[in-house]
């Protein structure tokens, strides 16, 4: 660990005691076996406010040597830091951060689509960066994702959340070959991101790759997003799957490619016919998945028609004899929660352990009732 320059050290102090970048500097500390050795190990810029890039940009014009310690880099693009005026001041502020190692954009609503924010990104020297999170960020092209990933050689772990692509564009040169990350985390993907997920097909590969918040629309088409996952990341953490529609086989028929070893499914707003559809269609999907090393399946039931729920319980029977199978021997645990509304009766939830035996005989049944407060 390196010790920071007494230098360094007095001037985050003062802007501690002035709390005005109390949220951008995080403080790391190590002891000797006799006394502190090292006051900071790293710090963390979160640049948020309109005035931080100002002072930073001063601070390390003044010493230079400063802007080495600087190895976490959060970056909210808002109104204030995305006027004009403030980008030559961003672009020689980012230009000096050459250790950074974790960088993460976040944008404001109505800048997502800010076009100096790939200039800046340009000029950080990330040859050593190591994780990139996005957030709430859209590119026209896929060249424009691509970009970002022409000089990161050393990239570990990326983390995409709510971004979009909209459209595919050419692949750039530079990144035609796919690189293969050991991680990668893509957060709340829709079945419409189908140019996001060609997107990350051009620059990268995945050894694991974990989806958090796939969500299928009535209008939507996920499984050309699906597949194409499916083909990067033989071994995929799917840990929410969200229907808003009536559910078929087919529309979980690219899981049975995949290894999927935690799966969630929220099953919301659903009529009886439609959520004994999702159900069976669930139960013919887990009949087809590879033996999973271990699965968790949890069920989200949002406000289900308390006077029709017995008639549920013949799919959910059928859900129960497909885990009897052996290839389920190291399920870990299965939940069904269910949301009621203020108005409800509540569920007899015997009658669920009661259609789930073998589940309840194996000791991974879960069942439990809520009421929304909305």
């Amino acid at each position: 660990m390196l010790a920071l320059p007494q230098e360094l050290v007095d001037k985050i102090a003062v802007e501690l005691e002035a709390d005005d970048l109390k949220r951008c500097s995080t403080i790391s500390r190590a002891f000797g076996a006799a006394c502190q050795r090292t006051l900071f190990s790293d710090i963390s810029l979160a640049i948020v406010k309109s005035l931080q890039p100002v002072r930073l940009s001063q601070t390390f014009k003044a010493s230079p040597h400063l802007a080495r310690y600087v190895k976490v880099l959060h970056i909210q693009i808002n109104g204030r830091s995305a006027s004009p005026s403030r980008v030559p001041l961003l672009e020689d502020l980012f230009s000096r951060l050459t250790n950074v190692a974790i960088l993460a954009l976040v944008a404001d609503i109505g800048l997502r689509l800010w076009k100096p924010m790939f200039t800046l990104l340009a000029k950080i020297p990330n040859a050593g960066l190591r994780k990139l999170s996005l957030r709430k960020i859209e590119f026209d092209t896929g060249v424009e994702f691509a970009a970002l990933f022409a000089r990161c050689d050393k990239l570990q772990e990326l983390e995409i959340e709510q971004c979009c692509v909209h459209a595919k564009g050419d692949v750039a040169p530079s990144v035609a070959t796919p690189r293969i990350l050991p991680r990668a985390l893509i957060m709340f993907i829709r079945g419409t991101d189908s140019e996001l997920v060609s997107a990350l097909q051009m620059v990268a590969a995945w050894q694991q790759l974990e989806v958090l918040g796939c969500t299928v629309a009535p209008e939507a088409d996920f499984q050309g997003p699906l597949s194409g996952i499916a083909g990067a990341a033989p071994n995929l953490r799917i840990w929410s799957y969200t229907f808003a529609h009536q559910v078929q086989a087919v529309d979980l028929a690219n899981l049975s490619q995949l290894s999927v070893v935690q799966l969630a499914l929220i099953l919301t707003h659903l009529p009886e016919d439609a959520a004994n559809g999702t159900i069976g269609a669930v139960t013919t999907t887990l009949s087809s998945l590879p033996e999973p090393s271990a699965l968790d399946l949890v069920a989200f039931i949002v406000f289900p028609d308390t006077q029709r729920e017995q008639h549920r319980l013949r799919a959910w029977a059928e859900f129960d004899r497909a885990l009897t199978s052996a290839r389920f021997a190291n399920v870990t645990r299965v939940d069904l929660r269910f949301t009621l509304q203020a108005q409800d009766d509540p569920l007899d939830l015997e009658l669920y352990r009661q259609a789930l035996p073998n589940l309840v005989q194996r000791g991974l049944l879960n069942v439990t009732q809520i009421w929304s407060r909305g």
